[in-house]
């Protein structure tokens, strides 16, 4: 299956199944060796079984980064039979135009290819650095072999340099020794891949660093959320400052719910503490913010209760009526005082509500007796209970 955009899945697989960055390197170099290797023997076997010439051409798409894609900065490796380029000189011409031509028709489109596919994966291509040289120029033909093989490494030239030195305007070779002189050392150029091709190691860093580069966005784009976030609840919390300060410290406080008020009387006081509250003063409103704001919400009574304790208090005095009995100076609100046979320690008592004593308490002093059964329910009693302790009440007031 050919691709025709993009790279190949093997490249993936390759990469996912050898090691990545440093500790990997020894065993992908290996890798490429090995596959070189395995085509260049097959290649030497056909060439040795049947007595013919095979000619392989391949160079890499990889470049040191920023080196330009042009033929003077590119290199082929090529297999050739050793037995031929020993035994035919006049065959070194063409087969240096061959792979010229190879390099500047093939290789040249091949590394711009690969930049291509590299920059649709956001690999980031461009470094520090000037990248390569360009490649040494040399009136050899052919170069000489790596030792006992048929690897040839050819170095491409700039287009147009090839043509002259056929042509004779480049010597093709040192001129021979005189007779008798040292012979010319031959100093034959490394063939040093490092410096030329990419290492996977680079890939490596260039996948990461794109990878880095979208976590990075992605990152900030949080972080940018975050701050418009905080910024909108330091506007709320500016706004909740100004709402409190502006509230009186009565509005605060009736603005807590109403069985919270309650829970203050239902905790264990000690002895200095239990005593109950003086009469609220006559400019006290009848009504306190507490029961307006929870009146709508106090559980709900039958007519027939409601009528039933109506009835127990129609006839009786209003508290702090001056006919009441241990009346206080309250206006519409009263006090009630343990002066009758009803004793209402002993009936909490009994029923087991003497922890609603501090509670109870509150309510007569603060609330007229219509109001009593509703208070009591508030505090958690049934409706039946709070019933018969109002009447009891109220009937205790009338002695």
């Amino acid at each position: 299956n050919h691709n025709p955009a993009g790279f190949a899945p093997e490249l993936d697989n390759m990469r996912k199944a050898l090691p990545t960055g440093m500790v990997g390197s020894d065993a992908r170099k290996a890798l490429s060796g090995e596959l070189q290797s395995a085509v260049f023997d097959m290649a030497t076997l056909w060439d040795r079984a049947y007595g013919g010439t095979t000619m392989v051409l391949h160079i890499d798409g990889t470049t040191v980064p920023n080196t330009p894609a042009l033929p003077e900065y590119l290199r082929a490796s090529v297999h050739l039979p050793p037995r031929l380029v020993a035994r035919h000189p006049a065959s070194h011409g063409p087969i240096a135009q061959i792979v010229q031509m190879f390099i500047e028709s093939v290789g040249v489109p091949t590394v711009q290819q690969w930049r291509a596919d590299a920059n649709s994966r956001g690999w980031p291509l461009t470094q520090g650095g000037d990248g390569s040289s360009a490649n040494p120029i040399s009136p050899i033909l052919v170069p000489t072999p790596a030792s006992n093989s048929s690897h040839y490494k050819f170095f491409g030239r700039a287009a147009g340099v090839l043509d002259l030195l056929l042509a004779g305007s480049i010597p093709s070779a040192p001129p021979a020794p005189a007779p008798g002189s040292p012979a010319i050392p031959v100093v034959e150029i490394p063939d040093d891949d490092d410096d030329y091709a990419i290492d996977c190691d680079v890939l490596d860093a260039f996948e990461r660093a794109g990878y880095a580069e979208v976590q990075l966005h992605a990152l900030q784009e949080q972080v940018n959320i975050l701050t418009t976030q905080l910024a909108s609840l330091e506007v709320d919390n500016a706004d909740l400052r100004g709402q409190l300060a502006s509230r009186t410290a009565g509005e605060i406080f009736f603005s807590l719910p109403y069985r919270c008020i309650y829970s203050m009387f239902l905790a264990p006081t000690t002895p200095s503490r239990s005593q109950l509250r003086s009469p609220l003063s006559p400019k006290t409103p009848v009504r306190s913010p507490v029961h307006r704001a929870l009146a709508s919400t106090s559980p709900a009574h039958s007519p027939s209760q409601l009528r039933s304790f109506g009835a127990t208090i129609s006839a009786q005095p209003r508290l702090g009526s001056p006919s009441h009995v241990g009346t206080s100076s309250q206006g519409n609100t009263g006090q009630f005082t343990h002066t009758g046979p009803f004793r209402l320690d002993s009936y909490l008592r009994e029923r087991g509500l003497e922890h609603h004593g501090s509670a109870i308490q509150l309510i007569l002093r603060t609330f007229h007796a219509v109001e009593w059964v509703q208070q009591f329910c508030a505090l958690g009693m049934s409706q039946d209970v709070a019933v018969d302790l109002a009447n009891s009440l109220a009937a205790s007031e009338s002695l």
